[in-house]
């Protein structure tokens, strides 16, 4: 998955436009959870190494923003459901 956010036209954009752009980049913000946060609140505190383990199995979806690494909400959420449905079943 790969975030561009470039401007073709150097001229400001309609506001509309930047709206859409801002509540865009709201909703990737809330797509998106740090890797301290996926350890700490959404995974129990895990180690680090055992975090990405999981990515590397495939378990856990990482993204790169720059320098920074996220953890998808999305990979999150499947991630917990398969572990409740492997609990339950």
């Amino acid at each position: 998955m790969q975030l561009a956010l470039h401007s073709v036209n150097s001229s400001p954009a309609p506001r509309r436009a930047r709206l859409d752009r801002s509540e865009q980049m709201a909703e990737l913000v809330n797509r998106l959870v740090s890797i301290q946060e996926a350890r700490e609140k959404w995974l129990g505190g895990i180690g680090r190494t055992t975090l990405y383990e999981l990515i590397k199995r495939g378990e856990l979806t990482q993204v790169h923003v720059g320098r920074r690494a996220f953890i998808t909400a999305e990979s999150l959420a499947g991630y917990m459901n398969r572990l409740q449905e492997a609990a339950t079943a």
